[in-house]
């Protein structure tokens, strides 16, 4: 085996991996945005993505689950094509949402942890 097979090898690999990072993220995004509890609809278009930290500032109150959808869709795209695997952090700042997860609702209770189970990503921590 020569230095280019390992080199290739290498980058299939990383592909693979950024290929799985995307799908997981996709994943929890689109669940817990489809399985947010609503009355306004406001938590379901306060889910946000980021690169390298989570964000720090909560999204206006107009954005729909739609518009959630779409922006958090095209940062893990461009997140996870970059030539460095970089953190990426799904949040949701309304302060009500931790109350939603644990059953606050009647329409839905623990459905960021159901997102990450069907992302195969294990636990949930929240807080």
């Amino acid at each position: 085996m020569s230095f280019e097979d390992d080199f290739d090898i290498e980058a299939e690999i990383f592909g693979d991996i950024q290929k799985v990072q995307r799908v997981a993220a996709l994943t929890v995004l689109n669940e817990v945005i489809k399985n947010t509890p609503f009355k306004t609809g406001e938590a379901k278009g306060g889910w946000q993505v980021a690169v390298g930290e989570p964000t720090r500032k909560e999204r206006s109150k107009l954005r729909r689950a739609s518009g959630a959808l779409a922006e958090g869709t095209r940062i893990i795209k461009k997140g996870t094509a970059s030539v460095e695997l970089q953190d990426l952090f799904i949040t949701n700042l309304k302060p009500y949402i931790v109350r939603l997860e644990n059953g606050w609702s009647d329409q839905n209770s623990h459905f960021v942890a159901a997102a990450v189970q069907k992302a195969g990503l294990g636990e949930v921590k929240l807080g």
